[in-house]
């Protein structure tokens, strides 16, 4: 199974039916397989800043992650805003961006740039995601996908995510069943303290004549409507 292909009946069987983005030689094989998924739609935008915008109302629409595909380099830089955004106003979205051939890029080695258009992109990204890693190996594509998909939805506050892929791993061949799959550790709630600010809540609106009670998007992550 093509590399790229997994990706796609990834995104599918998570429900996500739609992907924004600009195209560019580092992604070709990507939205080639998303093109061809009979559940996603592909939809290209005259900017990654604009698409970079899209994934995040996506998922505040729908109320599950968006997905936002852009190129290596500058397709990379141009979608900053937008996943600033996100993980801001905490939206679970993927970000995936293309990259230059594994042995031509530049991160970890005493360099600016090797590959053509070749940014070390996640260095940037970092601060202002969920997760964010280049995927080191093809047959990681599994792991990484599920990892990111936990981070962005189910690890503490939602938010973005972003997956740099290098071009070479993107027509490999992969065997879904011999991957690797990501097993997220139990994360144990701090009941404690919430019950303590709950109870004091609790008093406060008893004690109160006319309560007037304001609720933010933390309702909704929350899925506590």
């Amino acid at each position: 199974m093509k590399l790229t292909d997994f990706m796609a009946d990834f995104f599918a069987k998570k429900g996500i039916d739609t992907a924004f983005g600009l195209t560019g030689g580092a992604v070709v094989h990507i939205f080639d397989s998303l093109d061809k998924h009979p559940k996603i739609t592909p939809i290209f935008c005259h900017h990654e800043q604009a698409a970079s915008f899209a994934a995040p109302a996506y998922s505040k629409v729908k109320q599950k992650p968006g997905l936002c595909i852009v190129t290596t380099g500058p397709g990379g830089t141009n979608a900053l805003t937008g996943v600033t955004g996100a993980w801001q106003e905490s939206i679970p979205c993927f970000f995936i961006s293309g990259q230059s051939r594994m042995e031509h890029t530049s991160r970890g080695k005493p360099v600016r740039q090797i590959g053509s258009q070749e940014l070390d992109i996640i260095s940037i990204v970092e601060p202002v995601t969920n997760y964010s890693v280049l995927v080191k190996k093809p047959t990681d594509i599994r792991y990484e996908l599920e990892k990111a998909f936990f981070y962005a939805t189910q690890r503490g506050r939602p938010g973005p995510v972003w997956l740099d892929i290098p071009l070479d791993f993107q027509w490999t061949d992969v065997s879904p069943s011999k991957m690797r799959s990501y097993k997220p550790k139990e994360i144990r709630p701090r009941t404690k303290k919430y019950k303590k600010n709950l109870s004091k809540c609790i008093e406060l609106i008893e004690d109160s004549e006319r309560p007037l009670i304001l609720l933010g998007q933390g309702v909704r992550l929350a899925s506590a409507e």
